[in-house]
């Protein structure tokens, strides 16, 4: 018989992160309790900490439970699993296989009424329990993997020998990763100075390429990652490049967004029309499917959006006008970064300030009254907007 258990230096953490928010919570309590020690109007805001931090000492304790009890055993016919609220058993001969993904590992019952056994990475020497599963049982994540391939090579639709069937699908892998290379590479050139015409216009081109190319391997290609599919997909490549594409648009100042939304959609819509329109991959009847199906559309929205603001900043030659405007605030922002920002008074015929983002050097030196010179661009497609300089 051997026995696994959660590792004691895991149960002292968990209990000291107890220990402490026992002492927060009495804290804030005391603070509630006592008038003096606050003031009246701060005791909503101390009674809602207090309630999360007493749903916090729930999880904590119950954490603490299942590392003080919880224990998984392989005895000399059976496993069984011990947790804080049940214990649970399989018989060597009940279990099917089993499936891990590095925070778990999943042993799956062949009787119907078993339930499949949950075991935490974090027991002491868990890797010993993923390789007892290896020598003795499949594992499930492979086997269905395998079969799918095989279901695959099976249809006559890919071809009409299994050899032609293989061929195309080696074929469909490689221009998968073609496709992802140039979609991730592009996604990073897009931001190189001097070289973004040439890029934006390939950025652009390279999802609606990718799609007219996964349209002619009839469903050999995938847009989406489902588990266990043996299919090629796209999607790092096509992720890369809106997400880029997003970053690469908010950085210009537009001053209305109004005739930004409908040539927006209209492209998004194309994008939506030549990946989804008699793809199999995309269905409505199931609730997953559906999901599937509207965050596309969101994807496809955001390159329509982000295509028509950098064809239309990038690609404007016209000549700016120039106007003279004054700082009347200066704030910092931080979250994920620190933000440096300045808030402009009105010009020209724009009838309310408008906050900008400047670089530390820019924001070190320039103060409330000072002026900077704002440059409003026409838009190669109508869409008005500015660049600022400090002079």
């Amino acid at each position: 018989m051997k026995i696994y258990s959660y590792p004691k230096v895991l149960r002292v953490l968990i209990m000291a992160l107890s220990g402490l928010g026992f002492f927060v919570l009495a804290w804030l309590l005391i603070l509630i309790v006592v008038p003096a020690a606050i003031k009246s109007a701060d005791a909503g805001e101390k009674w809602f900490i207090a309630i999360l931090m007493a749903f916090t000492m729930i999880i904590l304790m119950y954490s603490f439970i299942i590392t003080m009890i919880g224990k998984f055993v392989i005895g000399e016919d059976s496993v069984r699993l011990v947790n804080a609220i049940s214990a649970r058993e399989l018989l060597f001969s009940e279990i099917k296989g089993y499936r891990a993904d590095g925070k778990y590992i999943y042993i799956e019952a062949i009787p119907k009424d078993k339930k499949t056994l949950q075991i935490s990475t974090l027991l002491r020497e868990s890797e010993q329990i993923l390789s007892w599963l290896q020598s003795r049982y499949k594992d499930l994540d492979i086997l269905e993997k395998e079969e799918k391939y095989q279901s695959m090579l099976e249809q006559p639709g890919y071809g009409k020998t299994a050899e032609e069937r293989l061929g195309k699908f080696c074929n469909a892998r490689d221009t998968s990763r073609f496709l992802n290379f140039i979609g991730v590479t592009l996604a990073g050139l897009i931001f190189v100075s001097g070289i973004e015409k040439y890029t934006i216009v390939l950025a652009l081109a390279v999802p609606l390429v990718s799609g007219l190319i996964l349209r002619s391997y009839r469903g050999l290609i995938r847009i989406g990652i489902r588990r266990n599919s043996p299919f090629p997909t796209i999607i790092w490549g096509l992720s890369a490049l809106v997400f880029s594409l997003l970053i690469k648009g908010t950085r210009y100042q537009v001053l209305d967004y109004t005739a930004v939304w409908q040539p927006a959609i209209l492209a998004g819509m194309v994008l939506f029309i030549v990946f989804v329109i008699r793809n199999s991959e995309f269905t409505t009847r199931t609730s997953a499917g559906i999901y599937g199906l509207i965050a596309f559309a969101v994807t496809c929205l955001i390159y329509g959006f982000s295509s028509v603001i950098a064809v239309n900043c990038i690609y404007d030659t016209a000549v700016s006008q120039d106007f003279k405007a004054i700082v009347v605030e200066k704030f910092i922002t931080t979250g994920k970064r620190t933000i440096y920002n300045l808030r402009l008074s009105h010009w020209g015929n724009q009838q309310k300030t408008h906050r900008i983002s400047v670089p530390y050097e820019m924001y070190d030196r320039k103060y409330i009254g000072d002026a900077m010179m704002v440059h409003q661009h026409h838009g190669m497609l109508k869409i008005p907007w500015y660049t600022v300089t400090g002079h």
